[in-house]
C-alpha cells in the first residue's frame, strides 16, 4: 500500500527510471493530499513518461438529464456515451432532472472515492466538469439562460472549457481562471481526476502525454457527477 511517505520514494523512482512506467494505478492506496500533489508535479516533468494516475471510471450519460436541445442518436441510444447537438428541439418526455435552458447532460454514475475519466469533443469548443446533483435544472424563462444552471457559474459545479485554443478556462462559483498552454499542444480531449475524500479535483489536457491545467483543493459536501456541455457538435466519454 502506497502511503504519503511512499509517494516520496515513488517520485524518486520515477526520476531515476523515467522510461519504464507508463501507467500508475493507486487504487486502494492512501497517498494523502501532499503525496498526490507530489505525483501531479511529477506528471509535469518532461522527462517523466508516466501518463496516467489511473483510477479509470467507465460511466454512461444519464438520458433523463439531457436537455431537449441535443439529440442522442441511434448509436448513442445503445452506448449512452455521446451527446450531439442539433437545431431541432427533441421530443424527450418531461423529467424533474432534465436541463431546460442549457445544453448539458450528467453521468448516471456517482464519482466516488478516487477516479479518473476523459472526455473528448468535436468542433471548436468543449466543456466538461463535475457537479452536485442539485444543480439547477429548470428555469422560469426558457428564453433566458439561467446562470445557476450553467457549469462553473455556481457553487455546486466546476468546469474546464476550451473555446479559443491555446486558452483554457476553469471556473467555479462564477470565478474564471484563464490558462494558456503551449501552442505546440493540440487538445480535443481532457482528463478529470477527482478524489472526493481528499477534496482534490484536477483537469488535464490529453494528447500523447498529460498536461496539467488546474487543481482545485476543496471540501466536497455532496456526491459528484461527471458533467458535459454540448456545443455545436458533440461531446463523449472516452473508452480507456
Amino acid at each position: 500500500m502506497v502511503t504519503e511517505e511512499g509517494c516520496g520514494y515513488l517520485s524518486s523512482a520515477l526520476s531515476l527510471n523515467p522510461s519504464h512506467l507508463r501507467e500508475l494505478d493507486l487504487s486502494y492506496n492512501h497517498p494523502g493530499q501532499p503525496g498526490l500533489q507530489l505525483l501531479n508535479d511529477k506528471l509535469e516533468d518532461p522527462n517523466c513518461s508516466l501518463q496516467i494516475l489511473k483510477y479509470v471510471l467507465w460511466a454512461l450519460m444519464d438520458v433523463f438529464s439531457v436537455s431537449q436541445m441535443p439529440v442522442i442518436s441511434r448509436w448513442i441510444q445503445t452506448q449512452l456515451t455521446t451527446a450531439e447537438y442539433v437545431m431541432q428541439k427533441q421530443p424527450y418526455p418531461d423529467h424533474p432532472e432534465r436541463f431546460e435552458s442549457v445544453q448539458q447532460v450528467l453521468s448516471r454514475e456517482i464519482l466516488s472515492g478516487r477516479c479518473y475519466w476523459e472526455a473528448e469533443w468535436t468542433g471548436q469548443e468543449g466543456t466538461v466538469g463535475v457537479t452536485y446533483k442539485n444543480i439547477q435544472r429548470k428555469s422560469d424563462d426558457l428564453c433566458v439562460v439561467d446562470a445557476t444552471s450553467q457549469l462553473g457559474h455556481n457553487g455546486v459545479s466546476w468546469k474546464v472549457t476550451c473555446a479559443s485554443f491555446p486558452f483554457f478556462h476553469v471556473s467555479h462559483a462564477d470565478e474564471d481562471i484563464k490558462i494558456k498552454v503551449s501552442s505546440s499542444c493540440s487538445f480535443k480531449r481532457v482528463g478529470v481526476y477527482v478524489d472526493t475524500s481528499a477534496g482534490v479535483l484536477s483537469f488535464y489536457g490529453v494528447s500523447d502525454t498529460l498536461t496539467h491545467l488546474h487543481t482545485y483543493l476543496t471540501s466536497f459536501k455532496d456526491p459528484l457527477y461527471a458533467a458535459f456541455k454540448v456545443g455545436r457538435d458533440s461531446v463523449s466519454f472516452c473508452q480507456m
